[in-house]
């Protein structure tokens, strides 16, 4: 627990068990749809530095080690097919991840919690990471930079790491900001409007609604947040082009 204001209030972690708790859940984590297959090789590696960042979340000294078993709980369900996925943009991927929500894989995994088809409330089931190809290269490349960083001095050390912290991203993607996006746009130009054409059209501030990149590290924070409220998707603020929670 942590105080402010004379309140206490539960830690990321402890609000993230709950959430396991009260509607029964088994696991939690995002699904990721990969739209990217250019390089066999660098695909695992690319989830093996996702899983790590995650892991390491449950490492850090504010998060006491009775947490860890949340990490045990945690599930990468990878959504991929190179032939139908390959280089897909937001409004395919939205597609997938919807189609996926009402899939016999994913009923399953409600089966027996307090989640309903109707009232979903858990993040696994309104927000997915869109894997492309520059979110798997800049991975990729931040993780050697992270390998060679100073060994001679531990601060410099410290400093080249956090300099370098926010390279470590990937792109949280809303499916209800996505759907809600392509109905203004069949609102505005009619039912024949091409909705499939998304990052090339809105604005900066309406794609900010539907995409948000995200540290690796901050992944859990940010389940454990929008497990509170799935609306505290609005209230993230962005520092550069890098969300925080």
């Amino acid at each position: 627990m942590s105080s402010f204001s004379g309140k206490t209030y539960p830690t990321l972690a402890e609000s993230l068990s709950n959430q396991l708790t009260k509607y029964q859940l088994r696991q939690w984590g995002f699904v990721i749809i990969r739209t990217t297959y250019s390089s066999e090789a660098k695909w695992p590696e690319f989830l093996a530095i996702v899983n790590d960042g995650i892991r390491s979340w449950f490492l850090r000294p504010q998060n006491e080690a009775r947490w860890y078993d949340l990490y045990d709980r945690h599930v990468m369900t990878v959504l991929q097919d190179a032939a139908t996925l390959s280089d897909a943009n937001l409004a395919l991927t939205a597609r997938v991840f919807t189609d996926w929500i009402t899939s016999p894989e994913a009923q399953a995994e409600r089966e027996g919690t307090k989640i309903c088809d109707r009232f979903m409330f858990s993040p696994r089931y309104h927000f997915y990471i869109h894997a492309d190809e520059a979110t798997v290269e800049q991975v990729l490349d931040q993780h050697a930079k992270r390998k060679a960083a100073p060994e001679d001095s531990p601060s410099r050390r410290s400093r080249f790491l956090y300099e370098n912290e926010n390279l470590f991203t990937v792109r949280i993607v809303g499916v209800s900001q996505v759907m809600s996006y392509q109905s203004e746009i069949i609102k505005e130009q009619g039912p024949d409007a091409n909705t499939d054409v998304i990052e090339e059209e809105q604005d900066e501030y309406e794609l900010l609604d539907m995409v948000k990149r995200m540290k690796v590290l901050d992944i859990p924070d940010l389940y454990s947040v929008l497990g509170d409220s799935l609306d505290r998707w609005y209230n993230i603020y962005t520092k550069g082009d890098v969300c925080q929670v």
